[in-house]
């Protein structure tokens, strides 16, 4: 056991440096979505969801039965990160969904555009 206290700092210097990086890793997420005002289909809700609610439950893990601020700084962090990304895909979809403009008859070429502009 006195072998595995040397390598403890390492361990936690290892683990801080991961928590970075994973959240810097959001960044080509977040500027994806921001220069495509059109495509975020690809973006799965459910996931940037559901690592946002894990990672607050594990900040709370880690700050209260823990108590290692670190853990709950870099659980914090990922939240931010894929909450970020949640909240700009949910808020692009929702403004993408607004109805067309109604076309008269004339307008319409064929029903295929017709039902593009409703499917």
């Amino acid at each position: 056991m006195e072998k595995m206290k040397g390598v403890s700092p390492l361990i936690r210097s290892l683990y801080a440096l991961n928590g970075i990086i994973a959240v810097l890793l959001y960044l080509p997420q977040i500027r994806t979505i921001l220069r495509n005002k059109e495509e975020v289909g690809s973006f799965s809700l459910i996931t940037f969801g559901g690592w946002s609610v894990g990672s607050i439950i594990t900040a709370l893990y880690a700050w209260t039965l823990i108590g290692d601020p670190m853990f709950a700084a870099v659980s914090l962090a990922n939240m931010l990160g894929s909450g970020t990304v949640f909240t700009l895909v949910a808020t692009r979809r929702l403004k993408n969904r607004r109805l067309p403009e109604l076309t008269t008859r004339h307008e319409t070429n064929d029903a295929d555009s017709l039902a593009e502009n409703f499917g």
